[in-house]
């Protein structure tokens, strides 16, 4: 016997006492097989519910307990050591998983933090599902933090100046240097904003600095701003919103099919091409809608995508052009519009009286403007939107005799109108335009003639306060009795009435034909396409579609084209 052992009650030959039987009643007996103590038979219930295949356990819950040893020393297992219970070790293996996880989440959250504080663009929102106009807003919205670090500003103002009585008096808060890193001019220090300014906003409304400041003054949040902003006002206001709308469809048609919008296209992809075909497809045959506006459509597709820097993704699909064309040519050539002719408009002018009545002095003065200046209709009418720097205003039209602008008491005596239009859609610098009209004088036996200056006569006669130099000259010109601007959809209406009472198609007419009606009188007046043009303030030569030719001006073409002599030389 080793030393420190206890002794078992059998030599080291003799054979390991046989293992009690267990009856089918529960009791447990002896190798005669008497029933054993009802006490070892309740101990050794338990063990029936082990599966069949454990014979081990089970023989070795049937065996007698033993002494425990005392542990030897320098045994591994001494001390606390790992349990051998098999439901202890299926915990400690459960809460090893769960560390083994923990771990894992915290070096990816460690990672995310670090590249996050490297890269101070990855704070940036998701530009997928964003129109143009709210991510502009975003951009700024996210450089806002970006602005403290740009406070050096308040220094050029005088606000930390030796000379300043408050500095010296000590009631003025110190500034306080920060140091930042800029990603392309390396550490620098600017100041953060004292409590006494109201935040940077202030600040730089107060400083009112250059619009572009000097360089290293501004951080890397502030480039991503105006990156994204000058990028953006590349196109009006009126065009982004349009190619929001357009765009929304293209991210409900990917939305359904399970895929982003954003498509990144490298090399020819027929699959790629075969999904903005299916597009086409699905606004131009089974929505029914126009070439015109599925290409609009396509065009939104493009402009998102280099707008957010990615490649354009149709360059590598040659068949996209071609299925618009055959759309287009499938859908067939709409019908233009019809022109507003004087005849039409001397009709009307007999159905109103706008020397007498306020409403009507407003229909047609609003008939003669966009006539005689080919004016559209977003420039001087309610069109759904409104843009801060588009319509016609009642300082813009002014009144005046001998070049000079002329009072209230002498509005019978103007011989002039200068109407400016301060915007347009083909006027990206917002400059305006200027045009001017002179007083059409009566005739003696004849009806009186059609004059724009006499229609702004009589529409300042009624609402003097729009005049130029008066307390409402902010205000819209055509504002109607009820304080709301007039619609496009009452001038329509007017001109399809006296459409119908001479012969004419009114359901060809609408609100733009003013203008297509001015530019065909000034081609038929003139024979000038560049007078057109320019008095059309268009900036291509599509102003040639809207030219209607009358039926006079054919007289005598085909005896000077008898008469032409073209013998060769």
């Amino acid at each position: 016997m080793r030393a420190g052992q206890v002794p078992t009650g059998r030599g080291p030959n003799q054979a390991r006492p046989p293992v009690p039987e267990l009856h089918p009643t529960g009791a447990v007996g002896g190798p005669s097989g008497t029933p054993g103590t009802p006490e070892l038979a309740g101990a050794r219930m338990g063990t029936l519910t082990r599966k069949r295949g454990d014979r081990k356990d089970l023989a070795t819950d049937l065996r007698p307990p033993s002494p425990k040893r005392p542990p030897k020393a320098g045994r591994k297992g001494s001390g606390k050591g790992k349990s051998k219970d098999p439901a202890n070790m299926d915990t400690e293996e459960s809460y090893a998983h769960w560390y083994a996880w923990l771990g894992v989440l915290f070096l990816l959250m460690a990672g995310w933090c670090l590249v996050g504080e490297r890269n101070p663009y990855s704070r940036w929102p998701d530009q997928a599902s964003t129109d143009y106009t709210s991510l502009k807003e975003e951009a700024l919205r996210w450089a806002k933090p970006q602005l403290k670090e740009e406070i050096g500003f308040a220094q050029q103002a005088g606000f930390y100046s030796a000379s300043n009585p408050w500095w010296r008096a000590g009631r003025m808060p110190r500034k306080k240097k920060v140091q930042f890193t800029d990603l392309n001019y390396g550490p620098h220090q600017a100041y953060t904003s004292p409590h006494f300014l109201d935040g940077p906003e202030k600040v730089v409304a107060q400083v009112d600095p250059s619009p572009t400041p000097a360089m290293g003054e501004i951080s890397p949040g502030r480039y991503q701003a105006e990156r994204m902003s000058l990028v953006l006002d590349r196109m009006a206001e009126s065009t982004r919103r349009t190619y929001d709308s357009q765009y929304r469809w293209w991210e409900l048609f990917c939305q359904r099919r399970g895929i982003s919008p954003l498509r990144t296209v490298l090399a020819p992809n027929p699959r790629e091409e075969e999904l903005v075909l299916d597009f086409i497809i699905h606004s131009g045959v089974i929505m029914q809608k126009s070439p015109g506006t599925v290409k609009l459509r396509i065009a939104a597709i493009r402009s998102k995508h280099l707008s957010l820097g990615l490649p354009d993704p149709l360059y590598y699909m040659p068949r996209v052009p071609l299925a618009l064309s055959g759309l287009k040519r499938r859908w067939g050539t709409p019908e233009r519009r019809l022109p507003v002719t004087p005849e039409m408009l001397r009709w009307l002018k007999a159905q109103l009286q706008p020397d007498r009545f306020a409403a009507d002095a407003l229909l047609w003065a609003a008939v003669c403007l966009g006539f005689f200046f080919l004016l559209r209709a977003s420039e001087f009418l309610e069109v759904g939107y409104r843009l801060p720097h588009r319509g016609l205003f009642g300082r813009h039209a002014v009144l005046q005799r001998n070049g000079k602008p002329v009072s209230l008491s002498e509005l019978a005596q103007a011989d002039e109108l200068v109407l400016t239009v301060q915007s347009s859609k083909t006027d990206i610098f917002n400059k305006g335009e200027t045009r001017n009209h002179f007083r059409v004088p009566r005739i003696k036996g004849e009806d009186a003639p059609l004059c724009v200056v006499e229609a702004v006569c009589m529409l300042f006669h009624h609402f003097p306060g729009r005049m130029p130099g008066n307390t409402d000259q902010d205000l819209p010109l055509l504002t109607e009795l009820n304080g709301k601007l007039m619609t496009r959809e009452a001038v329509q209406t007017a001109l399809q009435l006296a459409a119908r009472a001479l012969g004419f198609n009114a359901e060809r007419l609408g609100s733009h034909s003013l203008r297509f009606g001015g530019a065909s009188a000034l081609w038929a007046a003139y024979h000038d396409s560049g007078l057109v043009r320019r008095w059309g303030r268009w900036a291509s030569d599509c102003f040639q579609s809207y030219i209607w030719e009358g039926r006079k001006g054919a007289q005598g073409v085909a005896r000077s084209m008898g008469r032409a002599d073209l013998t060769p030389n």
